[in-house]
């Protein structure tokens, strides 16, 4: 059944929903804050309650009526085994969908600004960062499970050739280069980011796909990423060397790893999904 706090959140997630579907203005007007608790209506909200919530997103995403970031909420109901099936299709469909608009209308394609807005690919750091400001992410350390279940359902479905793989590789190295614009102390994205470098080269590699420098620019949404600039760098981690040394010092603490030392990728054979866990004392042999 519904609770009544359940009930007023879903009713007001509707309304956001409609707003944007009929009218592009709107979404200049959500914040990061805005679009993270839409996504709470699928971690924090009943199994009826986030049912309603999918097929009011999908009304959207069917006529590519809302940005491709919405897209990414469909990941979230990867903790939720009962709404898996139908979060499935609808993803598929949402994906199908918008790599069709863009293959039948060429002004797109051409047009790298505005495929941003419409490639399935681009929900990507949407999704990363949503992870990394969700309810459950702190006590998901150090093992990351729920995490990974949502990244794991979301890359199963959106990694469907050798190009899109560099692609999304290629993006997720960039956003070791930012910060959090919304909370510039936290390492959360880069967690996330680099879990999801972890799973995307692990279905490479079962595919045997080759990591190729990906042509042309990436974009990232600025109101949740700051790209950092080498001075930027540099100011944070100020080096003892100079010149190109202090250059290529300054760099290496934005491409260091935030997971626990030793951190694998697992298969978890009582779940169809893969399961990251920490192994702090002693590396796994691989059979």
């Amino acid at each position: 059944y519904f609770t009544e706090t359940g009930e007023l959140s879903l009713a007001a997630s509707k309304c956001v929903l409609s707003l944007l579907r009929n009218n592009k203005f709107y979404e200049r007007m959500i914040t990061p804050q805005q679009f993270h608790a839409l996504g709470k209506m699928l971690t924090s909200s009943t199994t009826q309650q986030k049912e309603v919530f999918i097929k009011s997103l999908f009304k959207g995403l069917k006529l590519v009526q809302l940005p491709v970031k919405y897209v990414a909420l469909l990941a979230l109901c990867a903790s939720d085994s009962r709404i898996t099936p139908v979060a499935k299709l609808l993803l598929t469909t949402s994906i199908k969908i918008r790599r069709e608009f863009i293959k039948n209308n060429s002004e797109i394609s051409s047009n790298p600004k505005i495929s941003a807005e419409i490639l399935p690919e681009y929900s990507v750091p949407y999704l990363i960062h949503t992870l990394a400001h969700s309810e459950f992410f702190a006590a998901d350390s150090p093992a990351y499970t729920q995490t990974t279940k949502c990244l794991t359902f979301f890359f199963d479905q959106i990694l469907h050739e050798e190009d899109s793989f560099s692609f999304l590789v290629q993006m997720l190295e960039g956003l070791k280069f930012t910060e959090d614009a919304i909370a510039p102390k936290s390492k959360g994205v880069h967690i996330v980011a680099e879990l999801s470098l972890l799973i995307v080269r692990e279905k490479s590699e079962k595919r045997n796909w080759r990591e190729q420098k990906h042509p042309g620019s990436l974009f990232l949404p600025s109101s949740m990423y700051k790209t950092l600039q080498l001075e930027d760098l540099i100011a944070e981690n100020p080096p003892e060397k100079k010149g190109k040394a202090k250059e290529k010092s300054a760099l290496e603490p934005a491409s260091k790893s935030y997971l626990p030392p030793n951190f694998q990728i697992h298969k978890n054979t009582s779940n169809p999904l893969n399961a990251i866990t920490s192994t702090p004392n002693q590396k796994t042999k691989e059979k």
